[in-house]
């Protein structure tokens, strides 16, 4: 696996500006990298030295490619060098905007505890019962 060089301090420094306007984003690092939440779902963020934004317009266009799969939903607006404050501004409230449209995603501890509940209940609609299987040891088969 090929390693990831961090983004460069500059960019950084760019991108906190730029979500320090947006009182709905969340900063959080994914992956070693600055990213900003918007009701637990990732509305933009930093790879390396480029700027991702969730906007699914601009995708097709300007596809995010990350490990060689690309990231549906996602445009490289470009390398942050290249991005001018004012511009990673204008970036950041689209992708904003356009995530806070999204539905809401729970919390990690609250999602595994609803998956779990929904397994229970299933279950139990079923009207199957659990039932511990124990491994029997094996026999051998006698050869003549």
């Amino acid at each position: 696996m090929a390693k990831w060089q961090k983004s460069p301090p500059e960019l950084i420094t760019a991108f906190d500006a730029a979500i320090a306007q947006e009182p709905a984003a969340e900063r959080r690092q994914m992956f070693g990298y600055p990213c900003a939440l918007v009701n637990g779902n990732m509305a933009f963020g930093l790879h390396e030295d480029r700027v991702i934004a969730r906007l699914p317009d601009e995708a097709a266009a300007r596809p995010c490619i990350v490990l060689g799969r690309r990231m549906k939903a996602y445009a490289a607006i470009g390398s942050g060098e290249a991005l001018a404050r004012g511009a990673m501004r204008r970036w950041v409230a689209r992708a904003v905007a356009f995530t806070a449209t999204l539905p809401p995603k729970a919390p990690k501890a609250q999602a595994a505890g609803a998956a779990r509940a929904r397994v229970a209940a299933t279950t139990r609609t079923a009207g199957t019962a659990t039932k511990q299987v124990t491994k029997q040891p094996a026999t051998r088969r006698k050869t003549r």
